[in-house]
């Protein structure tokens, strides 16, 4: 069945670094326009980053197989420009549409399924960050 550490999220998310040329998730992040909580989630839930993977097919030609597999080469071009090609962050409403064209494709099944974890992870996520500030608000203070 091939190498299954070559499908974590770890090992998704150091392809992507290839790709678009940047050392370590903070780099990754900011190329991106990412937070480094969500990268960081990423690797330690084992959650793969499947829209990212495929805005980055869709924009720069990065073989999907490749991302997702490390099977094959990363574009068919094998590079050819790489790492000379400048990468833009991607805006928040770029990520979203990309996400909705994803969901659109998906049976109702699984889209129920993804959107109802993601309104769990964005509550946690929420109260989290609700906590963050009343630290700060009370360190501040002390």
């Amino acid at each position: 069945m091939g190498d299954e550490t070559a499908k974590t999220a770890g090992a998704i998310l150091d392809r992507i670094q290839q790709a678009i040329d940047v050392k370590g998730d903070g780099d990754l992040c900011r190329a991106l326009g990412l937070k480094r909580s969500t990268v960081g989630s990423w690797r330690a839930e084992d959650r793969r980053p499947y829209p990212l993977c495929v805005w980055l097919h869709e924009t720069r030609g990065i073989s999907l197989e490749w991302l997702l597999t490390g099977a094959g080469r990363m574009t068919p071009e094998d590079c050819e420009n790489h790492p000379s090609q400048t990468y833009a962050p991607v805006s928040y409403e770029r990520r979203m549409d990309a996400l909705r064209e994803m969901l659109d494709q998906l049976s109702p099944e699984s889209r129920d399924a993804i959107l109802g974890d993601a309104l769990s992870r964005a509550t946690c996520q929420k109260r989290l960050d609700e906590l963050d500030q009343a630290v700060m608000r009370i360190a501040k203070t002390a």
